[in-house]
């Protein structure tokens, strides 16, 4: 194989590499922003009929502490070279743990 191929052959790769990322930081960003507002119909419906039945305590629990691991997962990507990603995975959960803790309070308020 000639010197020409393979610098054909690494930069096709690179160019192959830089177009998957791409395309995973967009299902990334779609991921995180579907998580971002996932909790908010339920925070407003047991805000807006301040009926906690349906709501699992154990379920919100759960919730919050799979957030605050993947926060942990997420800070790890600040020590890479990687900020973007972990600061999407980040928000996505901040947020997540927020409206967690909101039901929470919702469900100890009018249980």
């Amino acid at each position: 194989m000639c010197s020409i191929q393979i610098l054909t052959n690494l930069k096709l790769n690179n160019l192959i590499h830089i177009i998957m990322h791409f395309i995973f930081q967009i299902f990334g960003y779609i991921g995180s922003g579907l998580l971002s507002i996932l909790f908010i119909p339920q925070v407003y419906i047991t805000f807006k009929t301040k009926d906690v039945k349906g709501l699992s305590l154990g379920w919100i629990i759960f919730n919050l502490i799979t957030g605050a691991c993947w926060i942990v997962y997420s800070v790890g990507f600040f020590f890479d070279t990687n900020y973007l990603d972990g600061s999407i995975i980040m928000f996505a959960n901040c947020s997540a743990i927020f409206f967690n803790i909101i039901l929470t309070v919702l469900y100890m308020k009018y249980k």
